[in-house]
C-alpha cells in the first residue's frame, strides 16, 4: 500500500508541535517544500532512499549493523528550564519524574509497556520492539560525571511555539536551545539525545526536530517536552499524563511521520501501518475504519496518532525499520554508534605512566586490556584506565563493554632520568673538589645537577649524617657526622618509571689540622679548565697564602675514546687548559703529583 513513488505526488504535513487535543499548530508541505527549498527537499528524499535501501539489504556488507536486531543504547541529556524553583517542585522536576519518562521511553520502543495487552489481535503480528535502549548519560562531553540532566534557570515566564516559512520550528523565537536566549546550549547532537523540557503556554506538548534537518541544523536536534507532559509521576496533567508525548516525539527524531500521513487518506511510508483519515483523537472503539480500511480500521493505539497517553500502546515493524536505519553507516544518526564507546587517542605519548580516558557515557562496566605491547594496567574504570609503560614501543588498548568494542595504539616510553649531562653532586661552593673536604657536625646545602626526567631523588645519607631540609629534592641540607673520617653519600634521581641514575660522592670529615686538593672549574666548561690546589681548614676558609710543600702537578686530558688531546705542567698549583677547538662531551682529566694520580671527569657543554 505504501509507496516510495508516491511521495513525489502527494502533499503531506511534517509535525513539529502539537497542542491540546494533540492539534498541530505548524505543518510542512513537501510539495511546496519542493519548490521554495528544494535542498531540503533533496535531504529528505535522499534520507528516504536511504532507509528503503536499508530495509531491503539491512544484513548486507555495506551496513554496519551487520545484526539487524542488536541493541543500540541511546544516551539521553535532559535540560530542565525552572523559575527557581526547588528541585523536585514547579518547572524544577525531580529526577524521579525524569527518570519516568525515561522508563517509559524504554518500555514502549522495546514493547515491554502494561498496556501493550490492548493492541487489537489484529495488529499484534506487526507490533515491533525497535531493541533500542534510552539511558540518562552518566558522563558530560567533557568526560566529567554526570546524572544525565541539566538545571538551568530561565528569564522566560514561558515558551511558545513559533514555526518559520518552511515549516520548521523557528528555533530562535522560542528559545528553549540556546542558553543566550533563555534556554540551554545543548551537548552534542552526535552523541547525545537532548530533551529540553520547560513550560509551553500555547498548549504546544511538545516537538521534535527530523534527521532529514540534522546536515543542516544539527545543534537544533533533538526533542522538546512540555514541563506537565514530561514522564507519568509528579508534575504532570491528564490526559497526557503517561509519557506518550516523549515518545511520540521520539518517534519522529527517528524519521517517523504520523500514521495519517499529514494528509487526507495520506501515507506515512511505513508498510504495515493501515491508511486512515487523519488524526484520531481522545481513545476510539475498535475498529475505527476511515479510507476504506474496512477490514481492520485505523492503527488509532499507534503511538504516531493523537490518541491519548492511556490509549497508545504500539510501534509496528516497518517503523522499526525506519527508526535503526538511521545508525548505519551513513544515516544521519550513524555517529551515535561511533562516538559511543570509544577510547579517546592521548594528546601525547605515555612516558613511564599516564592516564587514558573513554568516552562511554552510560557508564558501560568495561574491561580493558593489552592486545600487544610493553604496559601493564591499573585502576581501570569504565571511563579511563592508567597505563604503565614497562618498555618503550607501540601498545595496541582494548576496552570491552558488552557488544562494544574499542581499539586505539598508543605510544609509551619508560626510559628514567638521564645524566647524560654528566651530573653531579657537591656541597655549595665545592664542585670539582675531590674528595670534599666538610667539617664535622656542620650543615651544608648539597646540590644536584639538571637531572633529564627526574621528578624526585632519594638520598642514602652515611651514618651519622641526618637531612635539615629538602628530603627529595636536588637541593637537600644536610648535616655531616660529629666524627671525623671519610664516608660516602649517595643519591639516586628518580620518576614514574622508576630509578635509573645513581651517583656517589666522597666526603672526608675532618677534626683539624690541612688538607690538600685539588679543584677543576668551571665544569661543565665551555672555553678553559682551570686546575688549581687549593688548602683548606675544616672551617672550608680556603687562604690564597698557605702554600703545599710541593706545587708542582701534570696533567693530561683524555676523551671518551682514550685519547690524550690535552697535557700540561704546573709550577705554581695553578694550570689553564684551552679546549675551545674540542667537541662538546665527556672528558677524564688525570692529575699527578708527588703524592700519585688522580683522575677525575670533566664535561664540555656549550
Amino acid at each position: 500500500m505504501k509507496k516510495l513513488l508516491l511521495l513525489f505526488s502527494l502533499t503531506f504535513i511534517t509535525l513539529f508541535t502539537f497542542g491540546q487535543g494533540r492539534n498541530c499548530p505548524s505543518v510542512v508541505d513537501l510539495s511546496l517544500m519542493q519548490t521554495q527549498n528544494p535542498a531540503r527537499y533533496q535531504q529528505f528524499m535522499n534520507l528516504e532512499s536511504f532507509t528503503t535501501n536499508y530495509i531491503n539489504n539491512q544484513g548486507g556488507a555495506n551496513y554496519r549493523l551487520a545484526d539487524p536486531n542488536g541493541l543500540i543504547i541511546i544516551p539521553v541529556v535532559v535540560h530542565i528550564l525552572h523559575r527557581n524553583e526547588a528541585v523536585g517542585t514547579g518547572l524544577n522536576i525531580s529526577l524521579a519524574q525524569i527518570q519516568s519518562q525515561i522508563d517509559v521511553l524504554n518500555e514502549d520502543f522495546r514493547r515491554l509497556n502494561v498496556n501493550r495487552i490492548n493492541t487489537p489481535a489484529a495488529f499484534t503480528g506487526v507490533a515491533s520492539d525497535y531493541n533500542f535502549e534510552f539511558r540518562l548519560a552518566c558522563q558530560d562531553p567533557n568526560g566529567n560525571s554526570s546524572n544525565g540532566v541539566t538545571r538551568r534557570f530561565t528569564s522566560k515566564t514561558g515558551f511558545q511555539f513559533s514555526a518559520n516559512s518552511n515549516g520548521t520550528a523557528n528555533e530562535n523565537s522560542i528559545g528553549i536551545k540556546t542558553t543566550s536566549s533563555g534556554g540551554e546550549d545543548p551537548w552534542p547532537t552526535d552523541r547525545y539525545l537532548n530533551m529540553w523540557v520547560g513550560n509551553f503556554t500555547d498548549g504546544t506538548l511538545g516537538y521534535a526536530t527530523f534527521p532529514g534537518d540534522f546536515v543542516t541544523n544539527p545543534n537544533a536536534d533533538g526533542v522538546v517536552i512540555t514541563t506537565t507532559s514530561m514522564g507519568r509521576t509528579g508534575n504532570v496533567l491528564a490526559p497526557y499524563d503517561g509519557g506518550r508525548t516523549a515518545t511520540h516525539e521520539v518517534g519522529h527524531w527517528l524519521n517517523l511521520f504520523h500514521v495519517w500521513g499529514d494528509a487526507n487518506c495520506g501515507d506515512d511510508l511505513v508498510v504495515d501501518t493501515p491508511q486512515q483519515q487523519t488524526a484520531n483523537l481522545g481513545c476510539p472503539a475498535f475498529p475505527h475504519r476511515t479510507c476504506g480500511n474496512t477490514t481492520n480500521g485505523d492503527m488509532f493505539m499507534n503511538y504516531m496518532d493523537y490518541t491519548d497517553d492511556g490509549c497508545m500502546n504500539v510501534f509496528t515493524n516497518g517503523q522499526r525499520l525506519r527508526g535503526r536505519a538511521l545508525f548505519a553507516a551513513g544515516g544521519p544518526r550513524a555517529a551515535f554508534l561511533d562516538n559511543y564507546f570509544r577510547i579517546q587517542q592521548p594528546a601525547s605519548n605515555i612516558i613511564c605512566t599516564g592516564t587514558v580516558n573513554l568516552t562511554n557515557p552510560n557508564c558501560l562496566p568495561t574491561t580493558w586490556s593489552i592486545v600487544s605491547g610493553p604496559a601493564t594496567l591499573s585502576s581501570a574504570g569504565n571511563t579511563q584506565v592508567t597505563v604503565r609503560a614497562t618498555g618503550t614501543g607501540s601498545v595496541a588498548l582494548r576496552a570491552i563493554a558488552g557488544n562494544y568494542t574499542s581499539d586505539i595504539n598508543i605510544n609509551v616510553n619508560n626510559s628514567g632520568p638521564s645524566a647524560s649531562n654528566a651530573t653531579l653532586i657537591y656541597p655549595s661552593g665545592q664542585r670539582g673538589v675531590d674528595p670534599v673536604p666538610l667539617c664535622a657536625g656542620c650543615a651544608y646545602n648539597f646540590l644536584v645537577d639538571f637531572v633529564a626526567g627526574a621528578t624526585s631523588y632519594t638520598w642514602v645519607l652515611p651514618s651519622g649524617f641526618s637531612f635539615v631540609s629538602g628530603r627529595n629534592t636536588s637541593t637537600p641540607g644536610i648535616r655531616t657526622s660529629s666524627v671525623s673520617g671519610t664516608y660516602t653519600l649517595y643519591c639516586s634521581a628518580n620518576n614514574a618509571c622508576g630509578t635509573s641514575w645513581t651517583h656517589s660522592l666522597v666526603i672526608n670529615v675532618g677534626s683539624g689540622g690541612q688538607q690538600q686538593r685539588i679543584a677543576v672549574y668551571p665544569n661543565p666548561t665551555q672555553q678553559d679548565l682551570n686546575i688549581e690546589y687549593i688548602t683548606t681548614n675544616d672551617d672550608l676558609t680556603i687562604s690564597s697564602t698557605d702554600k703545599t710543600e710541593n706545587d708542582d702537578f701534570s696533567v693530561k686530558l683524555f676523551n671518551d675514546s682514550n685519547q690524550e688531546v690535552r697535557s700540561g705542567l704546573s709550577s705554581d698549583g695553578k694550570l689553564t687548559i684551552d679546549i675551545r677547538d674540542l667537541k662538546d662531551g665527556l672528558y677524564y682529566l688525570r692529575v699527578t703529583d708527588t703524592k700519585g694520580t688522580k683522575t677525575m671527569q670533566v664535561q664540555i657543554k656549550r
